[in-house]
């Protein structure tokens, strides 16, 4: 498939994946909806999958060490506020799977 093909299908990946994390209810308590919302923390689980990064650590440390990489993650991704890999699992753990399914069944 031609390069530019398979960026604009990352894209609208991207974008689809995006709408639906953000309808996705915030299960913590008002007083804790922090930092870090939802809709970043399942984008950065999508970065870590599309991204093919080996583990949680490996994405949280390139994002600390690499100004370029947040950046990319920060435009590509749509992403305010990293999490770190302990903090991802909290936030993405909880959340129910049927939201997830969305994802899928749309793509």
């Amino acid at each position: 498939m031609p390069l530019s093909k398979n960026k604009a299908l990352a894209e609208k990946l991207i974008s689809l994946v995006s709408k639906e994390a953000a309808k996705i209810p915030d299960f913590r308590p008002k007083n804790n909806h922090a930092k870090i919302s939802l809709h970043d923390a399942v984008m950065c689980g999508l970065a870590v999958m599309h991204l093919k990064y080996p583990s949680l650590l490996k994405f949280d440390l390139d994002c600390l060490n690499d100004a370029d990489k947040l950046h990319n993650l920060k435009s590509l991704y749509g992403v305010e506020q990293v999490p770190s890999d302990s903090r991802l699992r909290e936030l993405l753990d909880p959340i129910e799977t049927r939201y997830f399914r969305k994802f899928f069944t749309i793509l």
